[in-house]
């Protein structure tokens, strides 16, 4: 159609939309012979089971084949037009009925001429026109505004389908004209209600892709369906619009229009290509059409190695034999493994007895050549599988493949290291294989230093006969140390729990321990604790199972549960309620008495908490992360860990005590108040009687000496260490319910306060405390009662 440049008015556009015939699309007419000859048919005359047969039948390789002259003469080569194709189709005869006739009357040009003249003010400002459109509706209402806004006045809709003719006015609008009570006016359609016919039709082909897929009378979904495919069935068609394509099939004898909405079609490749790739699943289906509820004609193990040619986004093609015919058939994408599209060096050593270079990624193809096991091999990744290399077979560079499993892939960087020999006796090897010659052997326990190698084998060297050789030891026959030199803490857990020269319990006791003590310790390796012991005087090193260390011991009272709540009775205990004390019923004293009510998983659980020994904190940590802020007490992480290690007190407990006792470091005890014209501190509340504990607590800080903020929290420690915690309330539940108490004497007693939440409303503030760290150890005492 020629394209008409030039800026217009009002009356020049109405001009072409109004002139007497309009130019069909180039492809063909509806129900035409030519249509016939070059659109897609149903089951009678292009059906896709039957090329299928035909294909499958000649086809021995998946190469695209060769179009016989059947094929050629439906494909979409130009075909001399025949008279009926250079009328207008169809569907375009049926939108002209709402148009102006053929013959445009004088009167009707008059009119027009007169809406040109009203409208001058929408004439100036009209685009540039380049070529009449065509489109149909996609909307189930598409308005026509009379202009170009939709704030403006409809005058005129269309239903979904409806065939329109168009042009280009604005980046959002269409100029087009409309009859309105038999007289066409000029109107505007938004762009996005408008899909548009394609001028230049072009042949495809593709599959269905739905069971089942339809095919429509006009391109929209809720029109009648005219024929049904499977999914996978081959369809031909011709480009359309941008949502959908057009056909023809055969119905009671007589080609009748269809459409075919694109997302119910996977489009063909125009031009496969040969790819290879393995078998991903096992096992990996071939079907009978590109669907996977199509017969499956054959399968292969998963990283079989398979050749075929691209055929849609979704599907490959290939051939292969079927009971003794070759047969075409499909592979699913997700059912393959690509070969990677970056490859990557790398390098490894050859473990096989012989190592085989393929001639292609398959173990039973030819080899081409072989290495022995420790050679080291160069090549490239491939598959998941394989390695890709070049070797020089018969003077010629050629491609070979290596299965991973035949090789050990280098560390990138050696670095040194350290583990325990585990086999009795763990040996040495020549090379990296368990075939080589063994020239040194150690027994279990011996701990060995080499470094990183391969995967699988680490390297070392060793002195035999006098000479130092290159040895090869095996991981597996290694417990790898990540040792690390912070210090751990952990409870005895056998009766008598021993510690070793060696990592090894078939090594030589050095000392043993009873249950439920603290130790000290390094993590060492997987199964190993290192640490130190005292024997004979000398301080050795030492090695301790991790099963014989536990986190949490159990305390067991010879009273029941109901006797404790008793004799917590008789000892007033009170609750808070409303900001008032008031007196703790059985019931109440029951829930937070009860052990078991308190999960391991909760801050709660910290009740249990041991705090007779540090938490092995770090200083800065405590600092940047608990401590900033915190007045008075901001930057001591030293003094709390100083306190800790003398006193053998939780520091995470010192810390939490102070800043609720001194408001966060803020209160008058904390920064200071003189007494006798000396400033002293009290950052624990220690003597500070409620009476009035400013005077109180400041006289005792005096007595004690606490003349500077680190004086007061490392002596503050001294006093909790002494009253309460190493006086067998190393707990802040025994703080305050003093079990051993109850269970020696049959009455409560030395309990550190009266209310009965008191314990677990000490372990929110120390959770949200932990929470911020990275390194500490928590070790728990459980109660529990008869």
């Amino acid at each position: 159609m020629e394209k008409v440049r030039k800026i217009v008015g009002h009356a020049t556009i109405a001009g072409l939309l109004f002139t007497t015939t309009m130019s069909p699309l180039p492809a063909f007419a509806e129900g035409s012979a030519t249509e016939a000859a070059i659109t897609a048919v149903d089951t009678e005359q292009d059906s896709t089971a039957s090329d299928d047969k035909v294909q499958a039948a000649e086809e021995n390789t998946a190469d695209v084949e060769q179009k016989t002259e059947a094929e050629k003469s439906s494909t979409a080569d130009v075909e001399q037009k025949t008279e009926a194709e250079e009328s207008p189709t169809a569907v375009e005869n049926e939108a002209v009925t709402e148009e102006t006739p053929p013959t445009v009357e004088k009167e009707q040009l008059d009119s027009n001429a007169a809406v040109e003249k009203n409208n001058m003010t929408k004439a100036a400002k009209m685009a540039t026109v380049e070529v009449e459109l065509a489109g149909i509706t996609i909307q189930p209402e598409t308005v026509v505004y009379g202009e170009a806004s939709t704030d403006s006045a409809p005058i005129k809709t269309f239903t979904e389908g409806t065939s329109v003719k168009v042009y280009d006015f604005s980046a959002d609008w269409y100029v087009t004209t409309a009859n309105v009570v038999g007289t066409n006016q000029l109107g505007y359609i938004q762009k996005s209600e408008i899909d548009l016919i394609t001028s230049t039709p072009v042949k495809s082909e593709g599959i269905a892709l739905k069971d089942p897929t339809n095919l429509y009378t006009s391109p929209m979904r809720s029109s009648k369906v005219v024929r049904i495919y499977s999914e996978g069935s081959l369809l031909k068609y011709y480009t359309y619009t941008s949502g959908w394509y057009k056909s023809s099939v055969n119905v009671n004898g007589v080609l009748q229009s269809v459409y075919i909405n694109k997302d119910d079609v996977e489009q063909i490749i125009a031009n496969p290509v040969k790819q290879e790739g393995f078998a991903a699943k096992n096992p990996t289906n071939f079907y009978a059409s590109p669907s996977r509820n199509a017969q499956v004609l054959r399968t292969f193990a998963e990283n079989s190695y398979l050749s075929f040619y691209t055929y849609t986004s979704d599907w490959y093609k290939s051939a292969v034999s079927v009971n003794g015919q070759i047969r075409t058939i499909y592979i699913h994408k997700d059912d393959v493994e690509k070969p990677t599209t970056n490859p990557v060096k790398q390098s490894g050593i050859a473990v096989s007895n012989p190592t085989n270079m393929y001639s292609a990624p398959v173990k039973g193809s030819k080899v081409l050549k072989t290495y022995r096991p420790g050679a080291k091999l160069l090549y490239y990744t491939f598959s998941s599988q394989w390695y890709k290399s070049t070797v020089t077979y018969n003077g010629v560079p050629t491609v070979v493949y290596i299965a991973k499993d035949e090789v050990d892939q280098l560390v990138n960087q050696a670095e040194k290291e350290e583990g325990i020999a585990l086999l009795n006796p763990t040996k040495l090897y020549a090379s990296p294989t368990r075939d080589a010659k063994v020239l040194k052997s150690y027994k279990p326990g011996s701990i060995l230093k080499y470094y990183s190698y391969t995967t699988h084998w680490k390297k070392s060297y060793v002195t035999v006969n006098g000479t130092v050789q290159t040895i090869y030891i095996h991981k597996d026959d290694l417990e790898q140390s990540n040792f690390s030199n912070t210090t751990l803490q952990g409870l005895s857990l056998r009766s008598s729990t021993h510690v070793y020269s060696l990592p090894s319990r078939d090594s030589k006791i050095l000392r043993d321990y009873p249950k439920n003590m603290i130790l000290k310790f390094y993590n060492y390796s997987e199964h190993w604790y290192k640490s130190y012991a005292t024997v004979n005087g000398k301080v050795v090193i030492c090695y301790i199972n991790k099963s014989d260390i536990g986190e949490q011991r159990i305390t067991v009272y010879d009273l029941t549960l109901d006797q404790a709540v008793n004799m917590q009775k008789n000892a007033s205990p009170v609750t808070d309620k409303d900001a008032e004390w008031l007196s703790a019923t059985s019931e109440q004293v029951e829930y937070y008495l009860d052990p078991l009510n308190f999960q391991s998983n909760s801050d709660t659980y910290l009740q249990f908490l041991i705090l007779s020994h540090p938490a092995g904190t770090n200083a800065t940590e405590l600092n940047n992360r608990i401590l900033y802020g915190k007045g008075v007490l901001a930057g001591k992480g030293n003094s709390y860990i100083n306190a800790a290690q003398t006193y053998h007190v939780n520091e995470i407990y010192l810390i939490s005590h102070s800043l609720l006792e001194t408001g966060n470091g803020s209160s008058k005890l904390a920064t200071g108040i003189k007494v006798n014209g000396v400033t002293v501190y009290n950052v624990y509340g220690v003597g500070a009687f409620d009476i009035n504990p400013d005077y109180y607590g400041a006289q005792f800080a005096y007595e004690q000496g606490w003349t500077t903020v680190e004086k007061a929290i490392i002596g503050g420690a001294k006093f909790a260490a002494e009253k309460y915690i190493h006086a067998g309330q190393d707990t802040l539940y025994k703080m305050r319910w003093n079990p051993d108490a109850m269970n020696t004497y049959g009455y409560a007693s030395h309990q550190y306060a009266t209310d009965i939440g008191w314990a677990v409303k000490q372990t929110t503030r120390m959770s949200q405390m932990l929470s911020t760290l990275t390194q500490f150890t928590l070790l728990y005492d459980i109660p529990v009662y008869q």
